[in-house]
């Protein structure tokens, strides 16, 4: 019988500004047995961008939807028991614990059957799954890629979207975020007439400011010096107060997403996360 436990945070837009408060009773996964098979694929950056470049040059129509509770839609292989969650007591005299039938956030599989439960869903609406990326589908209309419970799907017919968005909705429930403006933290801004896409990340990128106390700093338009970093084993030790990890993770999605200008600076940097110096 498994333990549970709650996570609270904020969700925020790509400008930084707060979008929801969610509160999440997930199982202790960890403590399951292992599992054979957990895998489930997301969608590949260079398959989103081809995606916006088709979108651009044949003008097609896009519409992004994020599934509610995506996990628990997907029905369960075999039951797992759980312990009541933190907060809840039974009526019931004798301790009593929870059997679900399907699946909950902090499962091993829980992925894996969500991305199953989706697939079959898009399949049986006429949908081909590509051979070169697993979140890529396409029918005769619409061409859609997945990451997660967030979909991005573009098509001439506006008509066909809604039609889509509607066999979709009845199980599970989502919501209609209309057109692509923003896609996992990043903004995305369209200029139809130049036929370009503009993708920045704001929100993180103040974060970054914000966690490295360069507020006041000046801006400055070359990203690195030509000089790649050294090991310095036996230079002064790293002893600021941040989190030398924490910023590189947030650089590398700033770095792989929306500003490739920083990619080789961000990637020295990265090599030294074990143990970084004072120079790094």
């Amino acid at each position: 019988i498994l333990p549970g436990t709650w996570t609270l945070r904020c969700k925020q837009n790509p400008d930084g500004t707060l979008k929801g408060h969610k509160a999440r009773w997930c199982v202790r996964g960890d403590l399951q047995p292992p599992e054979e098979d957990t895998y489930a694929p997301v969608v590949m950056w260079s398959t989103i961008r081809l995606v916006m470049y088709y979108t651009l040059f044949f003008d097609l129509k896009t519409r992004c939807i994020d599934f509610s509770n995506a996990f628990v839609q997907a029905p369960l292989d075999d039951p797992i028991y759980v312990h009541l969650p933190r907060g809840f007591h039974s009526t019931d005299d004798n301790d009593v614990c929870l059997k679900l039938t399907k699946s909950l956030y902090g499962i091993t599989q829980a992925p894996r059957l969500w991305f199953n439960h989706l697939k079959s869903k898009l399949l049986r609406h006429g949908f081909t799954q590509s051979m070169h990326d697993p979140c890529l589908f396409y029918s005769k209309t619409i061409m859609l890629v997945i990451w997660v419970d967030d979909l991005v799907l573009c098509s001439r017919d506006e008509d066909a979207l809604s039609t889509l968005i509607a066999l979709l909705r009845a199980d599970p429930d989502l919501t209609d975020e209309g057109e692509l403006t923003k896609f996992l933290g990043i903004q995305v801004d369209r200029d139809i007439e130049g036929k370009t896409f503009t993708l920045t990340q704001p929100g993180l990128t103040d974060r970054v400011i914000d966690a490295l106390g360069l507020t006041e700093g000046n801006p400055k338009w070359t990203p690195t010096t030509a000089e790649s970093l050294g090991s310095n084993k036996h230079g002064a030790a790293f002893t600021n107060e941040w989190n030398y990890c924490s910023v590189i993770g947030m650089l590398l999605y700033l770095s792989n997403n929306s500003c490739p200008d920083i990619a080789f600076t961000v990637h020295q940097c990265a090599r030294f996360s074990h143990n970084p110096k004072l120079s790094h």
